[in-house]
């Protein structure tokens, strides 16, 4: 519930991010990065830096489509690194709500948003 107010209030234009909100970013990151370094077979170690620079454009507002729109589509290269960041990041929101759903659940309201616009 906290992310689901926390997404709304960013979404409505309300939210400000204090030093509580950007404190998990300052977490993520590093565990983020750490944690792909320890999968060579599936993010090669230069992804790395792309996939952690997405994490951190995502924090800081800027959408990742405009990094897309500047270098193109996604390469194939980048496919399995793009997919175990999304998981990893999905884990992370699991873990922090304390709820196993929870990232599932943000992703459909997301989409089902999206569609309605």
């Amino acid at each position: 519930m906290l992310i689901d107010s926390r997404l709304k209030a960013v979404h409505d234009g309300r939210a400000e991010a204090g030093p509580e909100q950007r404190q998990p970013v300052d977490h993520v990151v590093p565990n983020l990065v750490a944690l792909m370094r320890t999968m060579p077979n599936s993010v090669r170690p230069e992804a790395v830096p792309t996939m952690a620079g997405l994490v951190i454009a995502s924090a800081a507002g800027p959408s990742p489509s405009l990094r897309r729109q500047q270098y193109g589509s996604w390469t194939k290269e980048e496919t399995t690194p793009l997919e175990v960041t999304a998981f990893l990041v999905a884990e992370h929101i699991n873990h922090i709500t304390d709820a196993p759903d929870s990232a599932t659940r943000l992703i459909t309201d997301a989409l089902s948003s999206a569609g309605e616009d």
